[in-house]
């Protein structure tokens, strides 16, 4: 992406905000809600959530459904799909960033879902059926062996590789997204 000038608009992603401390990404309540989480922006400029961020811990992994802009000093629901089947207790109490995006054929899937649910429920919200299915093709595929089922491990195994890869992407000169 190019723009030309200086008109910027000043915000956190979300892994910025949470190594600096200036977001919580929690359950609901107590019990929580698999198709929810959260998010507490403490910091001074505007919070950029992702579709596909996935986020580590609570109760489940997740995925998020949209991308969202989460004001200063604001604390709303976002709406997300587990992507981890298996395990439902806390670990650890908050969420953390897996720093990664779902693969492309997941956020592929979820975004078709989430359009159609939105045009026809008015709520942005995936298949999590589906979802689950995705996640359960895509460890096997990579074979990845997950007790709890969770996506984050392909990442995981798969992390000194892409990490040289992403290592050697240079963006071009002038570009800013």
């Amino acid at each position: 992406l190019r723009r030309s000038g200086d008109s910027r608009v000043s915000y956190l992603t979300l892994d910025e905000a949470l190594q600096k401390d200036l977001v919580d990404v929690t359950e609901v309540s107590e019990g929580g809600s698999v198709p929810n989480l959260k998010v507490s922006n403490k910091a001074e400029d505007l919070l950029f959530l992702m579709a596909g961020e996935q986020l580590k811990g609570a109760k489940q992994d997740r995925v998020l459904n949209v991308d969202i802009m989460v004001g200063s000093g604001r604390e709303t629901a976002i709406p997300v799909s587990c992507a981890e089947a298996v395990r439902w207790r806390y670990s650890p109490q908050k969420f953390m960033s897996a720093q990664s995006l779902s693969h492309s054929l997941l956020r592929a899937k979820m975004s078709k879902d989430v359009k159609e649910s939105y045009e026809r429920r008015g709520s942005p919200t995936s298949n999590q059926g589906e979802v689950w299915e995705e996640v359960s093709r895509k460890l096997h595929r990579m074979a990845s062996v997950s007790p709890s089922a969770a996506l984050n491990q392909v990442y995981e195994d798969y992390g000194a590789k892409l990490k040289k890869l992403t290592e050697e992407l240079k963006p071009p000169a002038g570009s800013s997204g």
